[in-house]
């Protein structure tokens, strides 16, 4: 759960294989619940500050798509100025 968000980009996932469009928001004034994974799934989750996420990301440890636009997008935002507080 989340008390505010902010769009922050829109991508085209495939644009010649799939007309599959992906939003992506920074989340502020979360709410932990417990996760809900599917039969099939294992979730882990971790709390860590944005500069670690950010050099993950850098170093390759990190690399699904979505997460790196993500990430790469919230550190420009943050240089310009633009991520509302």
């Amino acid at each position: 759960e989340a008390a505010h968000w902010q769009e922050i980009l829109r991508m085209d996932l495939s644009n010649s294989a799939s007309d599959e469009h992906a939003i992506l928001y920074v989340a502020r004034g979360l709410t932990l619940h417990p996760p809900r994974p599917d039969h099939d799934e294992e979730l882990e989750l971790r709390k860590l500050p944005f500069e670690e996420l950010y050099q993950m990301v850098l170093r390759g440890d990190v690399r699904d798509s979505l997460t790196v636009a993500g990430v790469m997008r919230v550190k420009l935002m943050l240089l310009d100025g633009s991520l509302q507080k």
